[in-house]
């Protein structure tokens, strides 16, 4: 399938899930109300349950703009149960994704808008400096988004995509809690659904800036790789294992790095990162046998 040439959209929804942003939520919504965009669009906030003052922050905006609605997303905890139940209500044709946490240039939408007028599903550009620390920059290597050569995957908080191919794959895969977009993008592939890319549509993003939170990313972004390997590389092969066995002797090769505070990052990011693989594998081999496993082939 060829990407057929689009019309301008009736209208774009712009989904936002977020959860406990009290504190960066006021800094990208304001970026979003200085988007350069002039057609018809619409911003959906949707909170997975936030404890602090998230919502509140949502709705004084929405009472400041007759473009902005808050949904309660807390039914169901994860990004992608949110960003699907915000696709579900949203009025547009052309949905685009963005995250709570990151800060959007003022020509995000109207490059988005551009770039989808020939393609299915469009990913943009990371910016990994504006916002992080030079301490936490330090801690791994620039994330393939932050390029401007054209991607394999679109990162879940820089995408947009046509509404007739986000609902005909299903939306997020919701049992997967981390990786969900490199499985989208991998499904949307797989149906012959065309990828564009928009390298001028950048996203100010967030690296995680403590030890501890980059522990939890790095965990979360493993076991969603070791989860891809069953749902779309049918399981485990020798590259799989050498991948693994690599992993693990840099990790012991470079454990002085725990005596640098500016390596250190590198050693917990690698050592959580593999144990997140190896758990992901194994819950998604557990899961397939028991028929709760993430993917399109238990769908």
């Amino acid at each position: 399938m060829t990407a057929r040439p689009r019309s301008a959209p009736t209208k774009v929804s712009v989904v936002m899930p977020v959860y406990n942003n009290e504190a960066e939520l006021p800094e990208q919504l304001t970026s979003l109300a200085a988007q350069t965009y002039r057609g018809d669009w619409e911003i959906v906030v949707a909170d997975n349950g936030s404890t602090d003052g998230t919502r509140a922050v949502a709705e004084s905006f929405a009472a400041s703009t007759g473009r902005l609605r808050v949904i309660d997303a807390s039914a169901r905890r994860g990004g992608s149960a949110a960003r699907n139940l915000g696709a579900s209500v949203a009025d547009g044709d052309l949905l685009c994704f963005c995250d709570g946490d990151d800060v959007l240039v003022p020509e995000w939408l109207d490059e988005l808008v551009k770039a989808a007028a020939a393609n299915d599903f469009v990913g943009g550009r990371l910016d990994v400096d504006a916002l992080t620390p030079e301490h936490a920059r330090g801690w791994r290597s620039r994330p393939a988004a932050a390029s401007r050569e054209q991607q394999a995957f679109a990162c879940a908080g820089n995408f947009a995509i046509w509404r007739d191919a986000f609902e005909a794959v299903g939306g997020f895969d919701e049992r997967l809690g981390y990786a969900e977009d490199q499985d989208l993008s991998a499904r949307l592939k797989e149906r012959g659904y065309q990828m564009g890319w928009a390298p001028d549509a950048v996203v100010l993003y967030r690296l995680q800036t403590s030890l501890k939170g980059l522990a939890r990313q790095s965990f979360r972004s493993g076991k969603g790789s070791g989860q891809l390997v069953y749902i779309h590389g049918g399981g485990p092969t020798w590259a799989t294992a050498r991948e693994l066995a690599g992993r693990i002797a840099w990790i012991v090769i470079r454990l002085p790095y725990l005596a640098s505070r500016r390596r250190r990052g590198h050693l917990v990011r690698a050592a959580a990162g593999t144990w997140g693989f190896v758990v992901g594998m194994w819950t998604q081999r557990r899961d397939r046998q028991t028929g709760v496993a993430a993917g399109p082939s238990a769908a």
